[in-house]
């Protein structure tokens, strides 16, 4: 496990690990869900390097990760669970990025395809012609669109560690709007 767990309703933990098929197992950028307290049995999974482009160099980047995908690329710190749309969101660190998957996508005979992603918050800069459609487009509080990004440098989560939704009653996430760090 990487940094942190969200406990799901039926008390399985989502959680980020390394990928075990890297030969220095050290790239962040899997989620799972174990079926705990029973087992340390994987019952659901997402790898972002299946359906995300291990190339794109998010700018800036403090890591400079090379094309060659031998660095930890995206960076997985924290996965979390939305009842409201039955998604996964999960924060890609290194690429500037907040994913959000249908939970489907999750299931372990499942490969990501690009439809298997709702959206994608962060910068728009160097992703490619594939993903256009799933990047979220930022309006200020006047409903223009920020377009630029040199403009608008606090608006963009840069390097963002950390999702959640805040709200939780009776141990139970409630819809509530995303946040992030």
């Amino acid at each position: 496990m990487h940094h942190d767990w969200f406990e799901l309703d039926n008390g399985q933990l989502l959680i980020t690990t390394e990928d075990d098929s890297h030969p220095d197992n050290f790239v962040m950028d899997v989620s799972e869900v174990i079926n705990y307290p029973e087992s340390s049995d994987t019952v659901y999974q997402l790898r972002m390097r299946e359906v995300l482009d291990t190339t794109r160099v998010a700018i800036p980047n403090v890591n400079a990760q090379g094309a060659n995908d031998d660095k930890d690329w995206f960076h997985n710190n924290r996965s979390v669970y939305d009842v409201r749309n039955q998604s996964f969101i999960v924060s890609g660190r290194h690429q500037d990025a907040i994913v959000s998957f249908v939970q489907s996508a999750a299931e372990l005979d499942h490969t990501l395809e690009l439809d298997d992603i709702n959206w994608i918050m962060g910068p728009h800069d160097n992703w490619v012609e594939a993903y256009q459609s799933k990047l979220l487009t930022p309006v200020d509080e006047s409903g223009n669109i920020i377009a630029d990004v040199t403009a608008n440098l606090e608006f963009w989560n840069w390097g963002a560690a950390f999702c959640f939704n805040p709200s939780r009653s009776a141990g139970r996430c409630q819809p509530c709007g995303l946040y992030y760090f």
